[in-house]
């Protein structure tokens, strides 16, 4: 090819500055004379083109692309692209919506020429439509205009029986899914015993005896002690694989194994199918609600197990009363968190004894609500209602009641109106336990024997508004005749004035033979001192002090010791009760009469029964009119 110039474009031309130059560079030379720069490329290519087949061929391949390149939109492009009109048919074959096909027509064919095309396929339509009419008329003997009032009305019926075809289909659909519902776990159970093993059951059932002698944890015996044992995720689930498929085992110990619900869950789902387990010990793990309420839905599930221990978990007070509440649905359950429930509700005790055994608030709601369904209420014809129950004795001494569980058994006396004698001593109840068996001493009229030796209330002296409150609750019982408040730290001061205020209630509260009980459980014979005659000597002393103070902090008494009383026979005739006690007035003839007289009936009681003699001075003192009476003597 010629050289060409970068400005001027002509082969072959030196390039040269100034006007000069511009006027040397319009001139033709001798290769293109009279002909145009440009026409003449074109002729120099075409000769080019046409002299080589190859650049012919090359050229054209080049041509073809850039023509493709140009015919092939982009994705910019591609919707400014004219479309041929295609018709709108649906997938199944059948004709479109008239109203879509309107809008198409209009849309490539503009809008008279699609209403003028509607108009005539309506019209086509409409004559099709007569036409069939008058041939169905013809066939049935009857005129057009019956025969399209027949068609209505079977169109009509038609419509009515489909509607109610479909409401039929929803029925036995609905019946059908409730049907299944009901089988669904009868199906399930069938087909997991009929369906063959998976692999990993299989596997499952070749590790369970190289699992089990790694435990060595008695299986040979039919037990599993795992207690304390560092078991992890595939332990627990290979134990659940042996509750659930009924291996040998009868009892299972996972106490203080660190067992979560997620772990739980499992066990509680494999024991539904369990019938071989009798005892599963869960206790002091790291369990919550979530398993306690599972197991409380699935106790009617359990086929054999009979002992289930949950002490001393994260259990609230919510799950334990909904474990008493579903308990009696158990079968076979007797032993729940170490209390014998199940003989509770078949023979209501009249002593219940536990001891040392770790009970906490979950363990006393189940107590209470157990006990609850052994009351029990009858009817007289005159549809008066009498609340009887069995309970007398309650030992819950050396465990671990808090305050809350305080508060229950509270709650558990004031409905046992048999219920006399309550040990919770050597527990946690602190200054709000006493607080809350104080408020119900205020209103109880039957127990007689508390004992809360060994429970804080106190707070090691730092707190005494328990103390406070037991002392107020005192002041208006008339029943409680044995108190044990001792290893409380409590002060002395006060302590003493609780004891006086319960031997109060003692003293007024003695019979023959319980005033003789105590006697000889207060002093024994080897401690009496003996007198000039051989007798013995007893010593009874209530401070004056103390009398003083009753007597200004109850109310007046409502007859003066002198004043004339009808003759009674638990009374003397000289008249007076037992507020004489609480005069502190000088002594009158008529005191010293009645003392007098006690001290016969003393004397003539211990000659009877002791065959010594007896001589007391301030002993009397203590005794009231009607002491060795048969009829009971009036509270004070």
């Amino acid at each position: 090819k010629p050289r060409r110039c970068g400005r001027c474009s002509a082969p072959g031309q030196p390039h040269s500055r100034g006007r000069g130059a511009s006027q040397a560079r319009r001139q033709p030379g001798a290769a293109m004379a009279g002909e145009d720069v440009d026409q003449w490329l074109r002729d120099e290519m075409d000769a080019l083109v046409e002299g080589s087949p190859t650049i012919r061929f090359v050229n054209d391949v080049y041509s073809m692309r850039v023509l493709l390149e140009r015919l092939t939109p982009t994705q910019d492009q591609a919707h400014t692209l004219p479309r041929p009109p295609s018709m709108p048919l649906l997938l199944s074959g059948e004709p479109p919506d008239e109203d879509l096909v309107l809008e198409w027509k209009k849309e490539h064919f503009g809008e008279e020429e699609a209403e003028e095309a509607a108009a005539e396929q309506k019209a086509l339509r409409d004559a099709l439509q007569a036409e069939e009419a008058s041939l169905e008329a013809q066939k049935r003997g009857v005129d057009v205009e019956t025969y399209l009032s027949q068609k209505q009305a079977e169109d009509q019926q038609a419509l009515q029986d489909a509607r109610l075809q479909k409401e039929a289909e929803a029925r036995s659909l609905k019946r059908c899914k409730s049907e299944l519902t009901i089988l669904e776990p009868v199906t399930r159970q069938l087909r997991q015993d009929t369906e063959p093993k998976s692999v990993q059951e299989l596997a499952d059932e070749n590790q369970v005896p190289r699992k089990l002698a790694y435990w060595d944890a008695g299986h040979q015996d039919q037990k599993l002690e795992l207690s304390s044992k560092s078991l992890q995720k595939d332990d627990f689930y290979l134990l659940e694989y042996i509750l659930r498929f009924n291996y040998p085992i009868h009892t299972v110990a996972l106490k203080a194994c660190f067992l979560t619900d997620d772990d739980a869950l499992g066990l509680v789902e494999a024991l539904s199918s369990n019938f071989v387990l009798t005892s599963l010990d869960l206790s002091l793990t790291k369990l919550t609600d979530i398993t306690a309420l599972k197991l409380a839905d699935m106790f009617k599930e359990y086929k054999s197990l009979k002992v289930l221990d949950l002490r001393r978990n994260n259990i609230s007070g919510k799950a334990a009363a909904r474990l008493a509440e579903k308990f009696p649905s158990a079968r076979a359950l007797e032993v729940l968190s170490g209390l014998p429930l199940r003989s509770y509700l078949d023979n209501p005790p009249s002593t219940i004894e536990l001891t040392e055994m770790d009970l906490r608030l979950p363990e006393a709601i189940l107590l209470r609500d157990t006990l609850a369904r052994t009351i029990k209420m009858t009817i007289n014809k005159l549809d008066n209602y009498e609340i009887t129950s069995s309970l007398t004795s309650l030992d819950l001494s050396t465990n671990l009641l808090d305050e809350g569980a305080m508060d229950v058994l509270a709650s558990l006396v004031e409905a046992h109106s048999s219920l006399t004698t309550l040990d919770v001593s050597h527990n946690q109840g602190g200054p709000h336990g006493l607080a809350h068996l104080a408020k119900m001493l205020s209103r109880n009229t039957w127990l007689t024997s508390l004992k809360i030796a060994e429970n804080d209330v106190t707070r090691e002296g730092r707190n005494p508004d328990g103390v406070s409150s037991l002392s107020d609750a005192l002041k208006v019982n008339r029943t409680l005749t044995y108190l044990d408040i001792s290893e409380n730290d409590i002060d002395e001061a006060k302590e003493r004035e609780i004891q006086e205020k319960v031997s109060v209630n003692r003293a007024v509260n003695h019979t023959d033979q319980s005033f003789v009980e105590f006697l000889d459980s207060k002093y024994a014979p080897d401690a009496y001192d003996t007198n000039e005659t051989g007798g013995y000597i007893i010593n009874l002393e209530l401070s004056r002090e103390y009398l003083e103070t009753e007597k200004r902090s109850r109310p007046p008494p409502r007859v003066r010791f002198d004043e004339p009383q009808p003759y009674k026979p638990w009374r003397d005739a000289d008249g007076g009760d037992d507020w004489s006690l609480l005069e502190p007035e000088p002594m009158r003839r008529a005191t010293r009469a009645k003392l007098k007289r006690a001290r016969r009936l003393l004397e003539a009681h211990i000659l009877a029964h002791k065959g010594f003699g007896f001589s007391a001075a301030s002993a009397l003192l203590a005794l009231h009119r009607g002491l060795f009476a048969e009829a009971p003597s009036p509270a004070p």
